[in-house]
Parts: structure tokens; sequence; C-alpha cells
């Protein structure tokens, strides 16, 4: 039995990680082993509970926006209040 290290995609099923996979098709069988996309179960039990506890242990990212109440975009120059540029004045440039 072979079981998915990664989601693969084969006759219209998607099988998640840790699912087992159709032997029917030897020559399938021969490219997922080779490409590193499932393993013997023995071998991949292991691999698969390694590879969870990496991703389970790392610290959460922090969110990358704006404070509330902005857009979070870059500013490229003067603006009203509606976000439209004021006319008669050049933005700045990114240099």
């Amino acid at each position: 039995m072979i079981l998915a290290l990664r989601p693969i995609l084969y006759r219209c099923h998607t099988y998640k990680v840790g699912e087992s996979l159709p032997e029917d098709d030897a020559g399938m069988v021969r490219a997922w082993i080779d490409a590193g996309s499932a393993k013997e179960a023995v071998e991949a039990a292991t691999q698969i509970l390694e590879e969870s506890a990496k991703t389970h242990s790392r610290k959460k990212a922090k969110r990358a926006a704006g404070r509330p109440g902005e857009d979070g975009l870059v500013d490229a120059g003067p603006r009203d209040a509606y976000g439209r540029d004021i006319p008669g004045v050049v933005p700045r440039r990114n240099v």
C-alpha cells in the first residue's frame, strides 16, 4: 500500500496527504514514488508525522495590513478625502 505525501489529483479524485493511492496502474505508482509524491505505507507514515509536527509548531505570521480605516496601499502622493488625486499637485515618484 502506498500513501500520498502531497495532494494528488488522479482519475477525477483528489487524494489528500496520508490517503491510500490506487495501485492498479504500475506506471503511475512508479511516477509518484520517483517524484516524491508517495511512499510505501511504513515509510510514509513516519514522514507525514514529522512534517505535520513541523507545520504545527511554527509561530503564526503577523498580519501585514494597514491600521483600521486605512486601505493599506502605498502612498503615491497627495489625495483628497475621497482618495482622488489633488489637481495641480505632482505625485511623488518612487525611486
